[in-house]
């Protein structure tokens, strides 16, 4: 320190200045010091600001990666891509470990893994034809989720359905080929109206073409034998599955005529044909229908379809036209010979009638020969 009164150099205790002897007197009130260590509070506080904050941020940049994760899994979960879906989920709870939905999804998408290899085992089970089995997986599949909710949940739930469907749709279809009673086919027809897919409804559309061949088929053997009223009943069983069935309801009316005439006056429609065709007897007799076209065609479930089409070259309207024809192999043998009725029932001059005969599980292509035909005139 410095004396006040010659500013000589002083120890700081001393009293008395060495150089003038000057007394020294010293104020003893306390001096304000001024340094950095009044800032220490405020960098106590930045610091303890600064390392909240970037927990905090580091904290939300987690659970902000966590939740990406998270959704990134459940767009994949969506898409069936359930091994990507599980690493995406196993990154959200790797960051987030308390992650409570991301692990409820990774155990679905290890369901929905599980589910795939059982959809693998279901198409090796229809390839076989075995479809028992491949149901039985599929309730196995379904059980696994039983107790779980979600989009992913549902997703899995409305795969396993539409596999379901196939595999039932397959079924109908092998069952379908092996049934030839309208009986049998009834049963399948409910089943395949039951699957609200198009492929059911395609099924449920070939069983009712094939019911009404049975019935037609049916029918038409019993109108030749002249058992009307029985093959009514036939042409009705038809009718019950396909009530606006075309072809059904005008055999129908053919059978009905047939009885009529049959039951009151047969004998006088066949004198009064025959008395017709007399007078004109270039076109009435010989030659009032002539054959537009006429083919044999297997289907695709072996029956063979015999079909065509006459015309009338009748000067009055004729009823009741009756095609005759014959099947022979390739080798010119006699298969069978058969007579069908055309259709419509009545048939004015210069318009044409079809006729159509199926004969089931023939399983080999003949040759078609119409070898005449018979008809009534018309009063």
């Amino acid at each position: 320190m410095l004396c006040p009164h010659c500013e000589s150099p002083m120890e700081e205790d001393t009293l008395f200045c060495p150089n003038c002897g000057h007394r020294v007197v010293r104020d003893h009130t306390p001096k304000k010091r001024y340094g950095w260590w009044w800032l220490m509070p405020l960098f106590i506080f930045l610091l303890i600001a600064g390392t909240l904050t970037g927990c905090m941020l580091y904290e939300q940049s987690k659970t902000a990666a966590a939740i990406a994760s998270f959704q990134k899994g459940e767009t994949l979960a969506k898409k069936g891509d359930y091994q990507e879906a599980y690493q995406a989920f196993e990154q959200a709870t790797k960051k987030r470990r308390n992650f409570a939905e991301a692990n409820l999804d990774k155990t679905v998408v290890t369901l929905g893994l599980s589910i795939q290899k059982d959809f693998d085992q279901v198409d090796a089970f229809n390839k076989k034809k075995d479809y028992a089995k491949a149901l039985t997986t599929l309730d196995e599949s379904e059980q696994k989720l039983k107790g779980y909710k979600g989009d992913i949940v549902n997703n899995l739930k409305e795969a396993i359905s539409n596999k379901r469907v196939n595999t039932m749709v397959q079924k109908l279809r092998l069952e379908m080929k092996s049934k030839k009673t309208i009986d049998e086919l009834s049963s399948i027809l409910e089943q395949a109206k039951a699957l609200d897919v198009p492929e059911a409804h395609q099924i449920a559309d070939e069983i009712l073409k094939q019911i009404v061949e049975l019935a037609y088929t049916k029918a038409s053997n019993l109108l030749q034998q002249n058992q009307f009223s029985e093959a009514l009943q036939a042409v009705t069983d038809g009718l019950n599955y396909d009530k606006n069935n075309k072809k059904l309801l005008d055999l129908q009316d053919t059978i009905k005529n047939a009885q009529d005439s049959f039951e009151s006056a047969q004998e006088e429609r066949i004198q009064q044909a025959m008395a017709a065709a007399e007078k004109e007897r270039q076109h009435n007799k010989n030659d009032a229908v002539q054959l537009v076209s006429a083919k044999a065609k297997l289907n695709e479930y072996g029956d063979l379809v015999v079909s065509g089409k006459v015309k009338s070259d009748a000067t009055v309207p004729i009823t009741m036209i009756k095609v005759a024809y014959t099947l022979t192999d390739q080798d010119g043998k006699k298969f069978k010979s058969n007579e069908v009725y055309a259709t419509p029932d009545t048939v004015n001059p210069g318009e044409e009638a079809q006729f159509e005969y199926t004969h089931m599980a023939v399983n080999k292509d003949l040759k078609l020969k119409v070898t005449g035909f018979t008809w009534y005139v018309d009063n």
